[in-house]
């Protein structure tokens, strides 16, 4: 698992990958050059429809892989 800091993410320098299906975007974040397969992404999930807010599994840790729509809508979303 990757540490990416508070400074990092407020600086926007990372990469980002946006997913979406008919409910909710999809977005993932890391340091430039990770593999969308590496399980070192933030993931987060926002609903069209409420606005709310929720990361993959509860957590703001970049652990998660972000390979395609399929693997991050899977995903737990808790927070």
């Amino acid at each position: 698992m990757q540490t990416i800091s508070l400074q990092e993410i407020m600086a926007d320098n990372l990469d980002c990958i946006h997913y979406e299906d008919a409910n909710y975007d999809y977005y993932c974040r890391a340091f430039p050059g990770t593999a969308r397969a590496a399980t070192s992404w933030i993931v987060k999930r926002i609903s069209k429809t409420t606005d709310d807010v929720r990361h993959a599994g509860g957590s703001r840790e970049a652990k998660w892989a972000a390979t395609d729509l399929a693997t991050v809508a899977a995903y737990s979303y808790t927070d």
